[in-house]
């Protein structure tokens, strides 16, 4: 016996060293654990890592519907236009600290669209730089990613203000409320909240014939069971109801009337357009044909139906033109114009081209009239049939056949 309790105690011993070293171990992966954490809270995040929680305009209007939008975003990075600089739109980091819902002074969302994409909402974000907040639309979100010096300019910022900058711990805790929003699964309560913010933004589609049938049966069976409460309530519901299609018709037949006068108001000014016009060209006619505005006045007064010539086919007809108005060209005053000079500058004209014509060489080689030609047509060709007579009725026969070359000096030399 004592032998087994020696063994019992031995096992006890090993089992409680196990025990002790398995402690040990978790007590060292939760301490590594937490300084792991310490060290992610106090380390600043990356740009790579930024960028996993920045969220583009693409993906807020995918989820600005969701009942999970508010939270899924808290503290996530947007990029913000706020204004321009020569030209170029300027844009700054922030976080986003809630979504708030913009309501007119009778308590209608007041709506807007938030890009190109047609998607209204009355949901606007309240976004943090620093120490300051100011609300944004979600029209004013880029759509790209900051850039690696936007997001530096961001930290220093956060920096000079004194206060911590985005750390590690801040992108972890961002990621898991992306990821929660990715995989959201909805329940009846959901639904119907989604259903109920789609008719209070009015882009629920109400039947109001069924809804007021509905209605009045509810009442109907308040009655029966003196639920006055019940009553009450339905008997409001219908009144707004009613009180909400007696406002569509109205819109409606506003609408109608509204085009109806812009249609009317186009067709009237069309009108005055053609009748401007049509006043222009009377006023022009009765300038061409002399008409005054006493002439035009007086309806006893005989009108001008003479037929008027503006130009004659042959010198000698005898009808009477009418002397065209001058134009306002003619009616410029004309310089006199000097008859002797204008000759004079004619004539020096015509002497500038003799001058010119003179200095244009135009020597011509005779000796080869002398060679035999087939019945002389050469010379006759180029002189004449009676060139050699026609010469020797001007000058002595030995001049000209002891020209070998005949230029126009020595021609003007012959016949002088």
């Amino acid at each position: 016996k004592k032998w087994d309790s020696d063994e019992d105690d031995a096992v006890l011993s090993d089992v409680g060293s196990e025990g002790t070293e398995e402690e040990g171990d978790l007590e060292a992966e939760a301490r590594s654990e937490g300084e792991r954490e310490e060290d992610e809270e106090g380390e600043e995040a990356a740009y790579e890592e930024a960028c996993s929680i920045a969220l583009p305009r693409r993906r807020l209007e995918r989820w600005i519907n969701e009942v999970f939008f508010a939270q899924v975003i808290e503290n996530c990075l947007v990029r913000v236009s706020v204004g321009e600089r020569n030209g170029e739109r300027m844009y700054v980091i922030a976080q986003v600290k809630g979504v708030i819902e913009r309501k007119r002074d009778d308590g209608t969302p007041r709506m807007y669209e938030t890009g190109a994409g047609g998607v209204r909402t009355n949901k606007v974000l309240e976004c943090k730089r620093g120490e300051s907040t100011k609300p944004f639309e979600i029209s004013l979100i880029s759509n790209s990613m900051f850039t690696q010096q936007e997001y530096d300019n961001f930290q220093r910022f956060l920096r000079k203000m004194d206060l911590r900058p985005l750390t590690r711990g801040d992108v972890t805790r961002c990621r898991e409320q992306l990821k929660t929003g990715e995989g959201f699964k909805y329940t009846a309560q959901d639904v119907k909240q989604l259903v109920e913010e789609k008719r209070q933004r009015g882009q629920a589609r109400i039947n109001l014939v069924f809804e007021r049938n509905r209605l009045k049966n509810l009442i109907e069976d308040a009655e029966m069971r003196d639920d006055h409460d019940a009553l009450e309530a339905y008997k409001k519901e219908l009144a707004e109801l009613n009180e909400k299609a007696a406002k569509r018709e109205q819109q409606l037949k506003s609408a109608n009337r509204s085009d109806l006068a812009s249609i009317n108001q186009r067709n009237s000014q069309a009108n005055f357009q053609e009748l401007q016009q049509a006043g222009r060209a009377e006023v022009h006619v009765a300038s061409a044909l002399g008409w005054t505005a006493e002439t035009n006045d007086d309806a006893f007064l005989r009108r001008r139906t003479r037929p008027m010539t503006y130009w004659k086919t042959k010198a000698s007809d005898p009808t009477p033109t009418a002397r065209p108005k001058p134009s306002l060209e003619d009616r410029s005053p004309q310089k006199p114009v000097d008859e002797e000079a204008e000759r004079r500058r004619k004539a020096a004209e015509l002497q500038r081209a003799m001058e010119e014509l003179a200095t244009v060489p135009l020597d011509v080689d005779i000796s080869r009239l002398q060679e035999p030609t087939p019945d002389g047509q050469l010379a006759k060709r180029l002189l004449g049939r009676n060139w050699e007579q026609s010469i020797a009725e001007y000058s002595d026969e030995s001049i000209v056949k002891s020209q070998s070359k005949w230029t126009l000096s020595s021609y003007k030399q012959l016949i002088s």
